[in-house]
Protein backbone atom coordinates (compact mmCIF):
# COMPACT_ATOMS: atom_id res chain seq x y z
CA UNK A 1 0.00 0.00 0.00
CA UNK A 2 1.41 3.49 -1.25
CA UNK A 3 0.87 6.42 1.63
CA UNK A 4 1.51 9.49 0.90
CA UNK A 5 4.26 11.35 3.03
CA UNK A 6 1.93 14.05 4.46
CA UNK A 7 -0.67 11.84 4.99
CA UNK A 8 -0.38 11.57 8.79
CA UNK A 9 0.53 15.14 8.93
CA UNK A 10 -2.91 15.90 7.49
CA UNK A 11 -4.98 13.99 9.75
CA UNK A 12 -3.23 15.60 12.73
CA UNK A 13 -4.15 18.95 10.96
CA UNK A 14 -7.74 17.32 10.67
CA UNK A 15 -7.71 16.47 13.81
CA UNK A 16 -6.58 19.69 15.35
CA UNK A 17 -10.03 21.61 13.20
CA UNK A 18 -12.21 19.20 14.41
CA UNK A 19 -11.21 20.21 17.73
CA UNK A 20 -10.95 23.80 17.84
CA UNK A 21 -14.50 23.98 15.79
CA UNK A 22 -15.79 21.89 18.83
CA UNK A 23 -14.34 24.34 20.86
CA UNK A 24 -15.88 27.70 18.90
CA UNK A 25 -19.32 25.67 19.16
CA UNK A 26 -19.59 25.28 22.96
CA UNK A 27 -17.78 28.46 23.58
CA UNK A 28 -19.81 31.99 24.69
CA UNK A 29 -19.44 34.91 21.90
CA UNK A 30 -17.22 37.20 22.88
CA UNK A 31 -18.39 39.96 25.30
CA UNK A 32 -17.73 43.62 24.27
CA UNK A 33 -15.80 43.82 27.08
CA UNK A 34 -12.93 41.61 25.80
CA UNK A 35 -9.47 42.62 26.09
CA UNK A 36 -6.91 42.71 23.73
CA UNK A 37 -5.15 40.67 26.04
CA UNK A 38 -7.64 38.31 25.80
CA UNK A 39 -7.41 38.24 21.64
CA UNK A 40 -4.52 37.66 21.65
CA UNK A 41 -4.00 34.71 24.04
CA UNK A 42 -6.77 33.47 21.82
CA UNK A 43 -4.69 34.14 18.69
CA UNK A 44 -1.63 32.36 20.72
CA UNK A 45 -3.42 29.52 21.16
CA UNK A 46 -4.60 29.11 17.98
CA UNK A 47 -0.97 29.28 16.40
CA UNK A 48 0.55 27.27 18.94
CA UNK A 49 -0.11 24.25 17.17
CA UNK A 50 2.89 24.96 14.57
CA UNK A 51 6.32 26.69 14.61
CA UNK A 52 6.10 30.36 12.71
CA UNK A 53 9.47 31.37 11.47
CA UNK A 54 10.39 35.16 12.17
CA UNK A 55 13.15 37.74 11.07
CA UNK A 56 13.80 40.98 11.72
CA UNK A 57 16.28 43.76 13.81
CA UNK A 58 17.02 44.66 17.18
CA UNK A 59 18.86 47.68 17.83
CA UNK A 60 21.00 47.63 21.36
CA UNK A 61 21.95 50.70 22.74
CA UNK A 62 24.52 50.55 26.13
CA UNK A 63 22.94 52.37 28.79
CA UNK A 64 25.32 51.43 31.36
CA UNK A 65 28.79 49.57 32.18
CA UNK A 66 29.32 48.03 35.78
CA UNK A 67 32.73 46.80 36.22
CA UNK A 68 32.32 43.56 38.23
CA UNK A 69 36.66 42.30 38.12
CA UNK A 70 39.19 43.07 35.97
CA UNK A 71 38.02 40.53 32.96
CA UNK A 72 33.87 41.17 34.00
CA UNK A 73 31.98 44.26 33.49
CA UNK A 74 27.86 43.92 33.99
CA UNK A 75 25.95 45.80 31.02
CA UNK A 76 22.56 47.02 30.89
CA UNK A 77 20.82 48.22 28.01
CA UNK A 78 17.56 47.96 26.30
CA UNK A 79 16.78 45.94 22.74
CA UNK A 80 13.85 46.98 20.66
CA UNK A 81 12.44 44.45 18.52
CA UNK A 82 10.98 45.17 15.11
CA UNK A 83 10.23 41.80 13.81
CA UNK A 84 8.19 40.16 11.44
CA UNK A 85 5.26 38.96 14.06
CA UNK A 86 3.92 41.04 16.64
CA UNK A 87 4.06 38.50 19.43
CA UNK A 88 7.92 39.39 19.74
CA UNK A 89 7.91 43.23 18.30
CA UNK A 90 8.85 45.26 21.50
CA UNK A 91 11.09 46.47 24.24
CA UNK A 92 13.91 44.22 26.05
CA UNK A 93 15.34 45.41 29.05
CA UNK A 94 18.58 43.49 29.49
CA UNK A 95 21.59 42.93 31.93
CA UNK A 96 24.14 40.72 31.07
CA UNK A 97 28.04 39.95 32.39
CA UNK A 98 30.50 39.67 29.68
CA UNK A 99 34.10 38.50 30.04
CA UNK A 100 36.60 40.56 27.96
CA UNK A 101 39.60 38.16 27.09
CA UNK A 102 42.41 39.83 24.93
CA UNK A 103 43.56 38.05 21.55
CA UNK A 104 47.70 40.04 21.67
CA UNK A 105 48.05 37.60 18.25
CA UNK A 106 45.67 39.05 16.15
CA UNK A 107 45.81 41.93 17.74
CA UNK A 108 42.24 42.30 19.55
CA UNK A 109 39.61 40.52 21.66
CA UNK A 110 36.61 38.67 22.68
CA UNK A 111 33.62 39.39 24.55
CA UNK A 112 31.54 36.25 25.91
CA UNK A 113 28.27 36.50 27.77
CA UNK A 114 26.46 33.70 29.01
CA UNK A 115 24.89 35.34 31.88
CA UNK A 116 21.56 37.44 31.47
CA UNK A 117 18.13 38.84 32.62
CA UNK A 118 16.08 39.82 29.84
CA UNK A 119 12.19 39.99 29.44
CA UNK A 120 10.57 40.74 25.76
CA UNK A 121 7.63 42.28 26.03
CA UNK A 122 5.62 41.77 22.94
CA UNK A 123 1.99 42.69 21.80
CA UNK A 124 -0.06 40.75 23.93
CA UNK A 125 2.05 39.31 26.12
CA UNK A 126 5.91 38.55 27.41
CA UNK A 127 9.18 36.19 27.13
CA UNK A 128 11.07 35.80 29.53
CA UNK A 129 14.74 34.46 28.52
CA UNK A 130 15.75 31.16 30.07
CA UNK A 131 19.13 31.19 28.02
CA UNK A 132 21.21 33.54 26.02
CA UNK A 133 24.65 33.23 25.13
CA UNK A 134 27.21 35.22 22.25
CA UNK A 135 30.44 36.70 21.94
CA UNK A 136 31.71 39.88 20.03
CA UNK A 137 34.93 39.24 18.49
CA UNK A 138 36.81 42.95 18.27
CA UNK A 139 39.95 43.70 15.80
CA UNK A 140 40.85 47.44 16.08
CA UNK A 141 37.36 49.55 15.86
CA UNK A 142 35.28 46.56 14.24
CA UNK A 143 33.30 44.52 16.04
CA UNK A 144 31.67 41.20 14.24
CA UNK A 145 28.31 39.75 17.31
CA UNK A 146 26.90 36.54 17.20
CA UNK A 147 24.43 35.26 19.72
CA UNK A 148 20.80 33.23 20.22
CA UNK A 149 18.31 34.13 22.64
CA UNK A 150 15.78 31.35 24.09
CA UNK A 151 12.61 32.59 25.95
CA UNK A 152 9.81 31.19 27.54
CA UNK A 153 5.96 32.81 27.03
CA UNK A 154 4.50 34.00 29.81
CA UNK A 155 0.87 35.03 30.46
CA UNK A 156 -0.92 35.15 27.01
CA UNK A 157 2.15 33.03 25.59
CA UNK A 158 2.42 30.32 28.31
CA UNK A 159 3.33 27.35 26.54
CA UNK A 160 5.18 28.82 23.69
CA UNK A 161 9.15 28.98 23.14
CA UNK A 162 10.70 31.94 20.90
CA UNK A 163 14.54 31.19 19.72
CA UNK A 164 16.16 34.06 18.22
CA UNK A 165 19.31 34.23 16.82
CA UNK A 166 21.22 37.34 15.92
CA UNK A 167 24.28 38.79 14.09
CA UNK A 168 25.95 41.86 13.86
CA UNK A 169 28.88 43.19 11.46
CA UNK A 170 29.92 46.46 9.67
CA UNK A 171 29.27 43.87 6.46
CA UNK A 172 25.83 43.30 7.61
CA UNK A 173 24.86 46.91 8.78
CA UNK A 174 26.00 48.00 5.21
CA UNK A 175 23.11 45.62 3.55
CA UNK A 176 20.29 46.47 6.35
CA UNK A 177 20.93 50.25 6.62
CA UNK A 178 22.34 50.15 9.93
CA UNK A 179 19.20 49.18 11.68
CA UNK A 180 21.30 47.32 14.70
CA UNK A 181 21.05 43.50 14.75
CA UNK A 182 19.94 40.88 12.18
CA UNK A 183 17.57 38.67 13.93
CA UNK A 184 16.22 35.18 12.51
CA UNK A 185 14.45 32.28 14.39
CA UNK A 186 11.14 30.75 15.43
CA UNK A 187 8.23 30.54 18.08
CA UNK A 188 7.16 26.79 18.58
CA UNK A 189 5.01 25.09 21.27
CA UNK A 190 6.84 24.02 24.56
CA UNK A 191 7.16 19.90 23.64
Amino acid sequence: MNVHPNAGRSLVGLAVILLLAGCAASASPASPSSSPASAAATEAAAAATERTYVSGTMGCDAVKETPISERLVRLTFDCPFEMSDPRVTGSQPTECDQGFYDLPELPGGVGIWETCSMVLTGQGGTWKAVAAYGSEFMKSSVVRTSGANIYEGQGAFAGLRFVALFSASPELDRLNGGEGYLVSGWIEPVE
